[in-house]
Parts: structure tokens; sequence; C-alpha cells
């Protein structure tokens, strides 16, 4: 059996409760890094960048931050 995580960017929203997808903000984030560069022809550079720029929250224990650990997390280094 075959087990998946739901990795998230940030932590639950207090208005509303839901979270935030770790793959949908690192697509949008890359989008977003596109447009602001294809002025200058670097649009793929951009998108590149947009979707690594979190890398470093794909692990437990940057998710486990995320629900209340209290252990830091560096997640910029990655």
């Amino acid at each position: 059996m075959t087990s998946t995580r739901e990795y998230y960017a940030h932590s639950a929203r207090e208005s509303d409760g839901t979270w935030h997808a770790l793959s949908d903000h690192l697509e949008a984030t890359g989008q977003m890094a596109a447009q602001f560069l294809a002025a200058v022809g670097w649009q793929d550079v951009g998108r590149a960048v947009g979707l690594l720029h979190d890398l470093g929250k794909y692990t437990a224990e940057f998710q486990d931050r995320l629900k209340g650990s209290h252990k830091q997390v560096n997640h910029s280094t990655a």
C-alpha cells in the first residue's frame, strides 16, 4: 500500500481553516516569476526559480512545524 502525504506551504488560514498546498504555491510563484522575467526573455528561468524557491518545505520537519511543533526548521537553505 502506498501512502501519500500532502505538503503545505503555510499553516491554515485563520479565516476559514484551509491549508495552502505547497504544489499550488510553487506553481503560482513559478508563473508569477515567469511573467516578471518575460520582458527580458528569462521566463523559463523565472519559472524554475519560482518552482524551487521553497523546496525545503518538502520535509517532514517543516510540515510538523506548520502543525504546531516548536522545533526550529531551516527551509530556505535547500
